[in-house]
């Protein structure tokens, strides 16, 4: 990151595990992203949720939000702004297994003669949606509805370009 995170990129696409304190702060060096940053796949804690909205983060949930410990996860989830959200499968990785409440997560088995691992599908966004929308206690067409229009607005598209 010696040369600048915003020089080389329009847009950012990163993924923490264990390390907040540290990206928050090369952020905070190399920001502001007018462009945005993503945060894939993010179980971080809510407390760097702030911080980060300064610097014009957005924060990707997927599946994986299923294994924080559920009070982490609810409080994380409640410190994203419902217009900085997004959500992903993470397909092929991270599929979890979700409790019989969120709804049973669609597994493909490797087409591969002799492998029979489940991996993840993207037909599980509706499933990520629906974990979002009960740990915010939001409506899922609420969820779903601001979260695609989110993404179209970070990466352009027919509503956006």
């Amino acid at each position: 990151w010696s040369r600048g995170l915003g020089d080389v990129y329009k847009r950012q696409s990163l993924h923490c595990v264990k390390a907040w304190g540290r990206m928050v702060e090369v952020l905070r060096r190399e920001g502001p992203f007018p462009d945005g940053v993503l945060l894939h796949s993010f179980c971080g804690p809510a407390e760097v949720v702030p911080g980060l909205c300064t610097l014009n983060a957005h924060f990707s949930i997927s599946l994986s939000i299923l294994r924080v410990k559920d009070q982490r996860a609810k409080a994380a989830l409640n410190a994203v702004p419902l217009e900085r959200l997004l959500l992903e499968t993470d397909s092929p990785d991270s599929l979890c297994s979700a409790p019989g409440e969120w709804g049973e997560a669609f597994r493909l088995r490797e087409a591969a003669e002799g492998l029979d691992s489940a991996i993840n599908h993207p037909g599980n966004l509706p499933v990520v949606a629906r974990i979002v929308a009960r740990m915010t206690g939001r409506a899922e067409e609420v969820v779903a509805k601001a979260t695609y229009q989110n993404a179209v607005r970070l990466f352009g598209g027919k509503d956006n370009p």
